[in-house]
């Protein structure tokens, strides 16, 4: 199983694709397929309230293994 989340590290993945979160800006977005996409690429462009920014690397990936990422999110 996967998508539980981590307290105070990571939001659960599971039901995440399509719900609203209130970023740490105050800010309420829809966390679509854009959101997921931005924070992998950059994790720390927009941090969910109640998660602290963590210093994380850069991975470069390809569209497709950026595709097979967000598809697994939508199975969660």
């Amino acid at each position: 199983a996967g998508g539980e989340g981590i307290p105070n590290l990571a939001p659960a993945l599971k039901g995440l694709l399509g719900s609203k979160v209130e970023l740490t800006s105050g800010e309420t977005v829809t966390a679509d397929e854009a959101f997921i996409k931005e924070s992998i690429k950059n994790p720390g462009a927009k941090i969910v309230a109640g998660y602290a920014e963590l210093p994380m690397l850069e991975i470069p990936l390809t569209d497709e293994e950026l595709e097979a990422l967000v598809g697994y999110v939508k199975e969660l």
